[in-house]
């Protein structure tokens, strides 16, 4: 009787004494490319103030008064895409539009919009 307790409890006993298995590390990400990006923004309000940022950092800010402005910036590109915040405000309250195009090297333009009530802030996935 003892020993068919013991046997029982072995399972149980060794399960929870026993080194857990070891687990693969997950594989290293690679780096992300950096690419050659042309962004344009447009908007249909004028004058317009806008901020673009990049994982946090402000990468490129100005005024448009009435044609689109353009920049080229190198940013990393990773496959996943780019996630680009954008804030904008028209004077006035003014409900207005906003149209940002990404352009990395070698690639198509790719055109994301947003609308607001005197100001917008948005954040953009490109891929």
């Amino acid at each position: 009787m003892v020993v068919a307790l013991l046997l029982l409890l072995l399972v149980p006993l060794r399960s929870l004494t026993r080194a857990p298995e070891a687990v693969a590390p997950a594989p290293a990400r690679a780096a992300a490319e950096t690419r050659s990006v042309q962004l344009t923004l447009v908007a249909t309000a004028r004058p317009v103030t806008f901020s673009v940022t990049h994982l946090g950092r402000e990468i490129w800010k100005g005024e448009a008064a009435g044609q689109p402005v353009e920049t080229t910036l190198d940013l990393p590109w990773p496959a996943e895409g780019v996630d680009l915040g954008v804030s904008a405000t028209w004077p006035g309250g003014v409900t207005g539009a906003l149209k940002l195009e990404a352009t990395p090297e070698g690639d198509e333009p790719q055109t994301r919009t947003a609308w607001g009530d005197g100001a917008v802030e948005e954040t953009f996935t490109y891929r």
